[in-house]
């Protein structure tokens, strides 16, 4: 039998048969592109593996079975709490430069976390649960030096907010402040994929609203009013979804200018005094 002949009987003789079938096969293959590739979108992973550069701060290289986990540490003044960050996808350790050194000059602890596969940790294999893993050995390793869960401020901007409420279900901060938050990354998918079965395709899912029942801890959620990447509708519903949650609207603001102009400073600051208070009668003198 001749090519031509087998392939008379196998493709549809309509042409909207043929149509069908060439749009069944175009969904397939977007189906499979989506899979295959969605992580290179969500982890771009700038490698310019810059040391960051801030007065009072050190730069952890920690050892683990995958690799050194990176960090940027500066102890607190005081009795300020620790801040720990974790950055949206698009940067790497060293372009949060300029919020570590505005937090070191207010006298907070700051501990700034690099993501595996970025900057510094170039080369090794990105994913949501190597985030994690990276996370928790800078915390363990920041608990080791006398700073545990109830001095430190887990904060999360963009990818980093379903970063940061992960370590609060696992209880690893006494506050969380989540910028620019998205409800998971399916959902973000679908929002620019509305055809495509995000649920079974991605397995990065960073399920922040899943996740918000489980986090017991004082929260801030922060939105800029005009952010075109992560709607502020996103914002709106994590914090609806985590009890007694405080939700922080910038008018003006879209996704990457929310530090533009001191008000989310301001905001961090207020939220984290009560645990300066608690640093404080930790260390009190005994009668």
């Amino acid at each position: 039998m001749t090519n031509r002949r087998l392939l008379s009987l196998v493709l549809p003789r309509s042409v909207p048969g043929r149509l069908g079938l060439g749009a069944a096969i175009g969904y397939a293959a977007l189906l499979g592109l989506v899979s295959v590739a969605y992580r290179t979108f969500l982890y771009p992973a700038p490698t310019a593996g810059l040391e960051p550069q801030v007065k009072g701060t050190t730069l952890w290289r920690l050892p683990t079975e995958r690799g050194e986990v990176i960090a940027l540490f500066g102890a607190p003044r005081d009795q300020k709490p620790v801040i720990v960050h974790f950055h949206g996808n698009g940067e790497e350790l060293v372009d949060t430069s300029g919020l570590a050194r505005e937090l070191v000059s207010r006298g907070f602890g700051v501990l700034f976390v690099e993501y595996p596969g970025y900057g510094i940790s170039k080369g090794q294999p990105t994913n949501e649960h190597a985030i994690y893993d990276a996370a928790e050995r800078a915390l363990r390793e920041l608990d080791d030096r006398g700073f545990g869960p109830d001095r430190i401020v887990l904060v999360g901007q963009s990818l980093g907010s379903g970063v940061a409420a992960e370590m609060a279900v696992r209880s690893k901060g006494a506050r969380l402040v989540l910028i620019s938050p998205y409800t998971s990354i399916p959902d973000m998918v679908r929002r620019y994929l509305p055809i495509v079965p995000a649920q079974l395709l991605v397995r990065d899912r960073f399920d922040t609203f899943e996740k918000a029942a489980s986090i017991r801890v004082p929260t801030l959620v922060v939105h800029g009013a005009t952010d075109k990447l992560v709607p502020v509708e996103m914002g709106h519903q994590v914090a609806s979804a985590i009890a007694g949650a405080e939700l922080l609207i910038l008018d003006g603001a879209g996704h990457n200018d929310v530090w533009r102009g001191g008000r989310l400073l301001d905001a961090l600051a207020r939220h984290a005094e009560p645990l300066e208070a608690r640093g404080a009668r930790s260390r009190a003198p005994l009668n």
